[in-house]
Order: C-alpha cells, then sequence, then structure tokens
C-alpha cells in the first residue's frame, strides 16, 4: 500500500507528517459537498511534545491559556493554545494537503472552530466556507447589479473569498433579507442561473455550470474503484414552467418594476410531460431569466435520477465539478460518466486511505432540452430493454 503524509497549516503550525520525526498522523476525515453547509474536516495527530520548561511552568502556562487569562472582559468566546510553542486559535486558517505515491493535492482549506488535547493526541476540526455562509445574515437590496457583483458581496460579507463565477444575469432589483442565511440567498442564485455553488480547496466560493460533454478521468472497477452503487430513477418532473415577474421583456429594461396583468411575457417552459414542476421567482424579470431557470430546475431534476456513491482507493486529486467516467463494471448499468458532488476523504491509521465520491448524472441546465429521449434509450440500453 502508498504511504499517505499531510501537510497541515494549523494556525501558525506548519508541519508535514512525511519529514517530521514528532508528528504522526493518525486519522484524518474530509468532506465536501456542493449546495449544501456539511463541509467539515477533521485532523487527529500525535504529538510528541518539544523540550520545555520544567512541568509546573508548563502547567501554569496551559492553565493561564485554557481559561483564557489575557483577554479582555468583553471578548467573544473563542480559544487559543499553543502546539509546540506556536499559536492555534478559533477562526485560524486550517490548510490541508494530502500525498499518496506520487499523487498530491491540497484537498480543503478551512476554519478552525474545535482542538481537543489529550496525553499528546491532538484533534483539530474546522468548518468549510459554506458552513461559514450558512451562519451569516445580513440585510441589503442590489439595484442593476450582476451575479458575479452580488455573490461577491455577499462573500465579502460572511468574510469569504471567491473564485471562480460564471457570468450570468443583471438583476434590476434583487433583496437579500437576514430572515434567510447568506448561503440560502446565493443557493436561490444558483437555482436562477442552473449553477452549483461549493468551495474549492483553497476555501473559495465557487459559483458553477456543469456543462462538461466528456470525462475529466476515467476510474476502473476493480483498479481504482472499490466498491459503487448506482440508482436508476424516473426524474421527479419531466417539465417545468417557471413565471417571473416584472415587464423589463415587453417595455424595456427600465420597465422592470411594471405589473403584468398577463405574465405570459415573463414565462418559460422546459421539457414535455405531465409530471410538471410550477414555478414563480420575483427576481426573473424577463423571458430570458425564466427560460434559464426552468432549463436550471429541470436540469437539476434529470441530474438526481441517476445518483451514487463511489469509493475508491484514496485520490487526494479529484475534485467537486469533476466529470468521472465508470469502466470495466462487471454490470453495464454502472458504467457510465457522472458529476461529482460530494466528496469525503478518510484516513484511519489503521485502515489505510479511501475516498468516496457521491455522484449524479450528466445533467444541468446547458443540457435540459432534449435529454429526456436521451435519458429513456441510455437507461433502455444499460438495462438491456
Amino acid at each position: 500500500m502508498d504511504s499517505v503524509s499531510c501537510k497541515l497549516k494549523l494556525g501558525a503550525w506548519e508541519i508535514d507528517t512525511s519529514d517530521d520525526p514528532h508528528t504522526e498522523l493518525v486519522s484524518l476525515d474530509i468532506e465536501r459537498a456542493m449546495n449544501t453547509p456539511v463541509g467539515r474536516c477533521e485532523v487527529a495527530l500525535f504529538v510528541t511534545p518539544a523540550n520545555k520548561p520544567g512541568l509546573l511552568e508548563q502547567a501554569i502556562g496551559e492553565a493561564a491559556s485554557m481559561l483564557g487569562l489575557g483577554e479582555s472582559p468583553g471578548a467573544a468566546p473563542a480559544f487559543s493554545i499553543e502546539v509546540r510553542g506556536k499559536p492555534v486559535a478559533h477562526d485560524d486558517p486550517m490548510e490541508i494537503t494530502l500525498q499518496v505515491a506520487d499523487r498530491s493535492a491540497k484537498v480543503m482549506t478551512a476554519a478552525i472552530d474545535s482542538i481537543s488535547s489529550h496525553h499528546g493526541h491532538v484533534c483539530v476540526a474546522g468548518r468549510a466556507a459554506l458552513a461559514t455562509a450558512a451562519r451569516t445574515r445580513v440585510d441589503r437590496i442590489y439595484l442593476n447589479q450582476g451575479l458575479s457583483q452580488i455573490v461577491q458581496d455577499l462573500a465579502s460579507a460572511a468574510s469569504l473569498q471567491t473564485g471562480q463565477i460564471d457570468s450570468g444575469d443583471t438583476y434590476p432589483y434583487f433583496v437579500v433579507d437576514s430572515g434567510r442565511s447568506v448561503l440560502d440567498h446565493i443557493i436561490a442564485l444558483t437555482q436562477l442561473e442552473g449553477m452549483d455553488v461549493y468551495d474549492d480547496p483553497d476555501g473559495a466560493l465557487v459559483m458553477r455550470r456543469f456543462n462538461k460533454s466528456g470525462p475529466d478521468r476515467t476510474l476502473n472497477y476493480g483498479i481504482h474503484i472499490l466498491d459503487a452503487r448506482v440508482d436508476h430513477d424516473v426524474a421527479t418532473y419531466a417539465s417545468v414552467k417557471a413565471t417571473g415577474e416584472g415587464a423589463a421583456s415587453s417595455s424595456g429594461t427600465d420597465a422592470w418594476h411594471h405589473l403584468l396583468k398577463d405574465p405570459a411575457a415573463v414565462q418559460a417552459a422546459a421539457g414535455d410531460g405531465a409530471e410538471a414542476l410550477m414555478l414563480s421567482r420575483a427576481a426573473a424579470r424577463s423571458t430570458d431569466a425564466a427560460e434559464r431557470l426552468a432549463k436550471g430546475r429541470l436540469g437539476a431534476s434529470l441530474d438526481m435520477a441517476t445518483r451514487g456513491t463511489l469509493r475508491l482507493l484514496g485520490d487526494p486529486t479529484v475534485s467537486l465539478g469533476d466529470a468521472v467516467a465508470v469502466a470495466d463494471a462487471p454490470w453495464p448499468e454502472v458504467n457510465g460518466t457522472y458529476k461529482v458532488t460530494r466528496l469525503r476523504h478518510r484516513f484511519v491509521k489503521r485502515e489505510g486511505f479511501v475516498t468516496t465520491l457521491g455522484v449524479s448524472g450528466m445533467g444541468g441546465g446547458e443540457a435540459a432540452e432534449g435529454m429526456l429521449g436521451q435519458l429513456a434509450g441510455a437507461a433502455a440500453g444499460a438495462l438491456g430493454l
């Protein structure tokens, strides 16, 4: 089995377990996902103490640190401890890079929110960017702002960086209220644009459309894949009808706030079938916006009709949003190309390193039109009908 090493930055403490004889990686658990704040990481290390002053001085210093002595009386609840003389504090950045044989990649950047220490066993946990966005609430009104401007401002309010944000619509009027979290409002924007939101390995907020036509990598059953489970269901709905609001399409962009007697000018449909989803979104103030919303929601429905879990030999280079092809499975309905919507890296010293991928079909707003016939034909072929 290939050796696994970990480069960590925990506040001011940086280590590489491959060349640090005083630190041993005991376990590691990293989870990230699209469109949900479940992302989290936890690293357990065995740390041999460095030479320090006598036990009495250590005990006094540790007690003062753990009790928060020296902080101002009105300071927010937090913690700050020292590991090998280096401070590690609440909300410090936590960066994790994994290496297996010659494959190395940063897998997560998080904010430290928990530390436990017992007889040299140090466990540090952190939350991902989307979890921070889910804890932040603000009140904003955006007038004639583009998607990128709105998302960057909301990310800034949550003290987050932004990565790649695909081009999107300009919104004449978009309201953000503290009744919902920043993440809730960003997810509402992704639905309007047919995108996904997630954090990249650098901890930056990413909003992208999934429009890949081929796989980024191929995973061979029995070589890379230890186990695979794929469920093929009928899509929840076969068509979507979206209704917007305002007269921007019929009377010009300056008339976005006018009320319409007949909403046909801001309606659009995607798909064809009796199982229909009816949507109404005030932020969709043109026919084009309603069309993007309809296609995006239909694409998401088609996407989730095929979903599964792939368990791999540990691979730090796989990322959210990748397109992965499964090949050589003895069951033909398992083979195919999927979108990575969730990933988990888990290393336990006694058990080894395993990567688990949550995957869905290859839907998305760009592929919504005309996919129903393709999906039915592909399912029939896979099942031998």
